[in-house]
């Protein structure tokens, strides 16, 4: 099973040794800092941009511009509707709960970045006495309206914000449920949050859905490939960007490979989110 995951955008922030347009005078600059505190006008200018940046994040789905969407990723329905209509990892959630209703039956559920809320309701189809779903992007806003749709509402508590600061009503959950997965297994997944969340919430003889997942990796040798996409930036329209390259061979790709480039047989990691264990098994298996 594997998601769908945009890259993340990091903001640079001005330091000390950046040139910062304030949009004030030279004197009415100096009369901000006096004998290293602040003044009231610089104070209510912090509280201004304070207030701003509170507003950006408590923005509706249905109020959101082009800005919003660039930081908010997870606010687009396209990748919603990619990672729904991958029909082999959805029906694979869904089957897991379904044919073990039994383990749901009247139990506590926590959906870990819910999205449109489909695991959370296959949960609640399947006999959980309540589901709290957490996600931190704006796409909440329809999923609120997606769960009461469905008849869902009495089961399904939506919290947003983001799993490491909301508090549940509830001091243990029997279930943790996430479509955790990025490419390669782990390249922009939520793993590192599922654990925090089972570490935090999950009963010591509770369940996570899933518990393993496996990867397999191998090298390949492509000359032509690293041309097109690594050596590349050493000369763009004539400057010199190779600084980029060390950054862009660490970033996995997603793409086919001939049989004949892997030039090596293939290991297996094992991964057991109960233990946190990550198992190297080399095969003889040469692909």
């Amino acid at each position: 099973m594997d998601m769908e995951r945009k890259p993340k955008v990091a903001k640079v922030q001005p330091t000390t040794d950046m040139d910062i347009d304030t949009g004030k005078t030279a004197n009415e600059q100096d009369k901000i800092l006096v004998n290293g505190h602040q003044t009231e006008d610089e104070q209510t200018s912090e509280t201004s941009v304070s207030k701003n940046d509170q507003e950006k994040k408590n923005v509706k789905a249905s109020e959101m511009t082009s800005a919003d969407y660039y930081f908010d990723s997870y606010a687009h329905f396209g990748i919603h509707e990619e990672m729904l209509k991958d029909e082999v990892r959805t029906m694979t959630y869904r089957n897991s709960m379904y044919h073990n209703k039994h383990l749901f039956r009247d139990k506590i559920v926590l959906d870990v970045g819910c999205g449109t809320g489909i695991l959370s309701m296959f949960a609640a189809r399947a006999g959980a006495k309540h589901v709290y779903a957490i996600e931190m992007s704006s796409i909440v806003d329809y999923t609120k309206t997606i769960i009461k749709d469905n008849k869902l509402d009495s089961v399904i508590t939506l919290i947003k914000g983001k799993v490491e600061d909301v508090q549940l009503p509830v001091d243990k959950v029997d279930i943790i449920i996430s479509e955790w997965m990025g490419y390669c297994l782990f390249y922009e997944s939520m793993l590192d949050t599922v654990l925090f969340a089972r570490d935090k919430w999950l009963a010591e003889d509770g369940l996570l859905f899933p518990d393993k997942a496996c990867l397999y990796i191998c090298a390949i040798e492509d000359r032509q490939y690293k041309e097109e996409k690594i050596f590349w930036w050493d000369r763009v329209y004539g400057f010199d960007m190779s600084s980029v390259r060390k950054v862009a061979i660490q970033e996995p790709l997603v793409d086919v490979v001939e049989p004949k480039q892997v030039v090596t047989n293939s290991c297996l990691l094992k991964v057991s989110l109960n233990t946190d264990v990550v198992q190297p098994m080399f095969t003889h298996i040469y692909l």
